[in-house]
């Protein structure tokens, strides 16, 4: 198996390796056989697995290089979440590079609640000013089916 198997439709993986055993004084002649071809398999699956964490390193350094040379935007976002249980409401500021791939990498994270709503704003504005040439995307209006 690959190390690209690892991984399920969330895009996470885990790898174990499991072995029951027992101390070799406790076996008997006709339960050693058994054991060895177990501890075997378990050597086998051991080296199999180290080829291929050799190649997710690899493929963890290819990746690293390609997003050292990626071209990026900066992007601002300011977001207004409405609780739905509370009627809350509350702001979020990111400040994002984002690759040509798609990948967002944050560089800034602020949360703002619903009575900061004006310097959630003002944090925007300066940083927008701060910034020419940011592509910025405010959403704070209310949504349709909001009171």
């Amino acid at each position: 198996m690959a190390y690209q198997d690892w991984f399920d439709s969330w895009h996470s993986g885990e790898v174990a390796l499991r072995g029951y055993f027992r101390p070799p004084e406790e076996l008997t002649a006709e339960q050693i056989p058994t054991h060895d071809r177990s501890a075997a398999h378990l050597m086998d699956e051991a080296k199999q697995l180290i080829e291929d964490l050799l190649a997710y390193r690899q493929a963890l350094a290819e990746r690293y290089g390609a997003l050292e040379t990626m071209p990026y935007k900066l992007c601002l976002e300011l977001t207004r979440n409405p609780a739905w249980s509370r009627g809350r409401v509350s702001f979020d500021l990111r400040l994002l590079r984002r690759y040509e791939d798609g990948t967002e990498v944050p560089e800034l994270t602020e949360h703002y609640t619903g009575p900061q709503r004006r310097e959630a704003i003002s944090r925007y504005e300066e940083l927008k000013r701060s910034r020419p040439g940011i592509t910025a995307r405010k959403d704070v209006s209310r949504r349709s089916w909001e009171h």
